[in-house]
């Protein structure tokens, strides 16, 4: 038994990628186990595999239903399945677009990002599903000698074409938008589905009577593509690029340019302010704020969590109505910086361990200026940036612990396929246990 668990590991893999990492949106929403989902893939791995609804233009009338993918947001990572859809007609807000938005299972949202956003920005990639056993097929009601239509479940990789043959001729069949492949004349027992993937690879499953209470289940699944990568839009094949070994967690590198950018947040706690002066440095406008002494103002996060060992510095424009001083130090903590301010617009750069952030903190949430003046200034900000650290990884993985080949910013050598270094000495220490129990 020890000796099967042990070749059971050693047969073992991280996910396969299957594109590189590409931006989305995702919110949440509660009905994700309804069995009348758009997709109709059924509730039976619903406590092993997240759920999701992405926006209709990439639904893209069913054609990625059963596909899964790998989001990584601010506080993790996790895999998910398409099986419904957010559709454009009823929340135009998000999903009307085409920028991609996954409506996110309400269970998976709190893995990625806090649940009180409501919103949240993400990165993601395709990859195979973890699925064990084969492909399964579940006949629509109504199902007879003179109709027959079909649902496919359980599939390691998307569903590109399908065939029915039965009595020596084979048929191309349609996808509807639910998902359904469907024959509409007559046919005859038994009934033979010829499967193929978006990797062309071609699975048959054979159907011998018109249970719909049935699941049929086909002699194998889909072989995992190698060395291939897809375009989560299309689903067409792409070359396979220089891709880290995890997605990194999304960046959020403008906190100002004519307006303020996601997830970023102004307060005003003293004076009055403008947040689009035309006595700009660049752009259309920039943000002027009248400040009394002793009164300030702050740049939030709000309750995004953004690491701070990935932020190397801040950087904006700054001027005053007056040459004086203008402390800032990081929301909730108290070393204070001075920065010198003149009536033109002059280049900063904010270390954030010159403002308190140190090792030990996780997460930055923002900084928080104040007026020591005795008289009431204007002050004038623009173009205010993160500068991310390209030496520091981001990269998280839901299978695993990123060993962050390529680090940072920076790509490396691989494809994305080949086994990190961690599962390199496994696969070897698994493999001797297994020799050395051969022996025992």
């Amino acid at each position: 038994m020890l000796l099967t668990l042990l070749l059971l590991t050693l047969s073992g893999a991280y996910l396969t990628p299957l594109s590189t990492c590409q931006p989305a949106r995702i919110s949440y929403y509660t009905f994700y186990n309804s069995e009348s989902a758009r997709c109709q893939l059924g509730t039976e791995n619903v406590d092993t595999m997240f759920r999701c609804a992405p926006n209709t233009a990439f639904l893209n009338k069913a054609s990625q239903c059963g596909i899964c993918y790998e989001a990584v947001g601010e506080v993790g990572s996790v895999r998910f399945m398409v099986t419904d859809e957010c559709p454009a007609g009823s929340n135009s807000e998000h999903c009307s677009g085409d920028y991609t938005h996954f409506d996110m299972a309400s269970n998976a949202f709190p893995s990625l990002c806090d649940t009180n956003l409501g919103l949240c920005n993400i990165t993601y990639r395709m990859v195979a599903c973890d699925h064990t056993g084969n492909i399964k097929a579940k006949l629509k009601d109504g199902s007879s000698n003179y109709y027959i239509g079909v649902i496919f479940r359980n599939h390691i990789v998307g569903i590109k074409k399908v065939q029915i043959s039965f009595g020596g001729n084979t048929y191309d069949l349609t996808r509807d938008e639910s998902n359904q492949w469907q024959y509409n004349a007559q046919n005859t027992l038994p009934v033979t589905y010829l499967i193929t993937s978006i990797d062309d690879d071609v699975v048959e499953l054979t159907v011998d009577s018109y249970s719909t209470s049935t699941l049929f289940e086909s002699k194998r699944n889909f072989k995992i593509p190698q060395n291939t990568f897809f375009d989560p839009a299309t689903l067409q094949k792409t070359a396979v690029s220089n891709s880290k070994e995890c997605c990194e967690t999304p960046k959020f590198k403008n906190i100002y340019g004519d307006k303020f950018e996601t997830p970023y947040k102004f307060i005003n706690t003293g004076g009055s302010d403008n947040q689009c002066n035309g006595d700009k440095k660049s752009g259309s406008c920039a943000l002027s704020i009248q400040v009394p002494q002793w009164r300030g103002f702050q740049f939030t996060t709000g309750n995004h969590q953004i690491a701070s060992k990935s932020i190397k510095e801040i950087t904006f424009f700054g001027k005053a109505s007056k040459e004086c001083d203008l402390m800032v130090w990081a929301l909730f903590k108290n070393l204070k910086k001075t920065l010198k301010m003149t009536t033109s617009y002059t280049s900063f750069s904010i270390q954030l361990n010159e403002i308190g952030i140190t090792e030990s903190d996780q997460y930055w949430y923002g900084l928080e200026f104040q007026n020591p003046d005795p008289s009431q200034v204007t002050f004038y900000f623009d173009d205010i940036k993160t500068v991310y650290d390209g030496e520091v990884c981001t990269q998280k993985c839901s299978d695993h612990t990123s060993t962050c080949n390529g680090g940072g910013d920076g790509d490396d050598n691989s494809n994305g396929n080949n086994p990190s270094k961690d599962e390199g000495e496994l696969y070897y220490i698994v493999f001797f246990m297994t020799i050395a129990l051969i022996f025992i």
